[in-house]
């Protein structure tokens, strides 16, 4: 659980995930985890948290409070553009931010993970529908960043309009 917006805009929600992965990894040994291996996974808003903590740090992955792999679906990585995306993209990017524009947001870089990206950050799982809420050019253009700096990223698309978890359902 971390705090959701509107009423908690960015970055409470990222400050909450980071919080957690600091106390899992200060207190790997008790529960039983290798505390250089911890990963992490979110859909949807919780994507972007968790590509936030992907790309959040520089340096080696098992030191200091750093995932060793994140695991997203249907995350927002770019929130400072405004190109294809759906009509109710940046409405919710702005509740997300606490912005009344996008285009006056000061927030809107630092919770974008595409412009953290640095060649030390760990393995990526992305997925994303090809027409859905988060743009796929939003996941193409974020896959494309991490892999010019030599991340290893596994890269999913699905056809349709399924958002996040929903990808992953059976019924497919």
């Amino acid at each position: 659980d971390y705090r959701l917006a509107p009423k908690n805009p960015f970055p409470a929600g990222v400050d909450d995930c980071y919080a957690v992965l600091v106390w899992a990894a200060e207190n790997a040994a008790s529960l039983g985890v290798d505390a250089a291996r911890l990963g992490v996974m979110g859909e949807s808003a919780g994507g972007n948290l968790a590509a936030l903590l992907g790309t959040t740090g520089t340096g080696p992955l098992d030191t200091g409070h750093r995932v060793a792999a994140v695991a997203e679906l249907s995350g927002p990585t770019n929130l400072t553009v405004s190109g294809p995306e759906r009509s109710d993209f940046i409405p919710a990017v702005e509740r997300y931010l606490g912005c009344k524009t996008l285009t006056a947001c000061p927030d809107a870089g630092p919770a974008s993970p595409i412009d953290h990206v640095d060649s030390t950050d760990p393995p990526f799982f992305i997925g994303n529908s090809t027409d859905e809420l988060i743009p796929l050019d939003q996941s193409s253009a974020f896959v494309a960043k991490l892999r010019s700096v030599g991340v290893d990223v596994t890269f999913v698309t699905v056809k349709g309009q399924l958002h996040s978890i929903s990808m992953l359902d059976k019924a497919m």
